[in-house]
């Protein structure tokens, strides 16, 4: 019996090629994401009506937060910052569906 890595690797090279891609692709879409939220932490943590109770962001509350604040005479960076904080979560989840 060959080992599964072996009959990929010489049967379905495309394949698997194409798979690790869309791999890296999700992870740098998610360390994006991480890495963007990390930034906001601190004194002025933009995206903190933007965290649920496990201190998480999520795309409704972000979609939530900017539909309060187009409601009200908002900051402009903290609609800036919701913005880039939902384009990030839309890529992180459009790269993890391919």
């Amino acid at each position: 019996m060959l080992p599964r890595s072996l009959v990929e690797i010489r049967c379905f090279p495309e394949l698997l090629d194409a798979l690790n891609r869309a791999q890296e692709r999700s992870e740098e879409a998610s360390r994006q994401l991480v890495e963007f939220i990390e930034e906001q932490a601190g004194e002025e943590d933009l995206l903190a009506e933007a965290k649920n109770d496990k201190d998480k962001v999520t795309q409704k509350l972000v979609n939530a937060r900017l539909a309060q604040l187009k409601k009200t005479t908002a900051g402009p960076d903290e609609l800036a910052v919701l913005n880039r904080c939902l384009a990030l979560i839309k890529a992180e989840a459009s790269a993890k569906k391919r």
